[in-house]
């Protein structure tokens, strides 16, 4: 994860606060996630899982909100 963040960094510069911001609390949230999964215990049951996708649904229409708030060429 951390090097496609940094491809990404390094290909494309923000347009906007919105592009670094969104992006770094993106980037944030993700790790954060992503870190805590080998402590989460097993989920008690099949309606947990489905629970926890509803709960995480808005990651790929956040990462389009950045990415439109973002430019290609790399950092400037």
């Amino acid at each position: 994860m951390g090097t496609g963040a940094f491809l990404y960094l390094s290909a494309t510069s923000a347009k906007d606060r919105i592009g670094s911001l969104g992006l770094y609390s993106l980037v944030g949230l993700c790790t954060l996630l992503w870190v805590t999964q080998p402590w989460a215990p097993v989920p008690p049951s099949a309606s947990a899982v489905a629970w926890a996708a509803v709960i995480l649904w808005p990651l790929p229409p956040w990462s389009h909100w950045v990415e439109k708030h973002r430019t290609p060429g790399g950092a400037t």
